[in-house]
């Protein structure tokens, strides 16, 4: 795990080595955060270093050199269904 931000609720989000956000809800992995849930397209190249929280959007900073922003509500609403990938969309990068 690299970057890591805390939920207003407890939960946890945190950056991978494969470019994919995993929000964690106690001991648990509620859902994987990926660009494609078929292709399982990560959301950065690489290594997420950064994961930032500023009350409305979340940002990241990957390895790649982008930096994109993303909807509180896509991740904090996010549920695994039968993957436990969920895809969500940049705001911005």
């Amino acid at each position: 795990m690299t970057g890591i931000a805390e939920l207003p609720d407890g939960k946890v989000l945190c950056g991978s080595e494969y470019g994919t956000l995993i929000l964690w809800d106690g001991n648990l992995v509620k859902a994987h955060l990926v660009r494609d849930v078929k292709t399982k397209e990560s959301l950065h190249k690489g290594f997420i270093e950064v994961v930032m929280f500023d009350g409305e959007q979340f940002i990241t900073a990957g390895g790649d050199g982008y930096i994109r922003w993303w909807k509180f509500a896509d991740v904090d609403n996010a549920e695994a269904g039968d993957f436990l990938e969920v895809a969500i969309h940049p705001v911005k990068e």
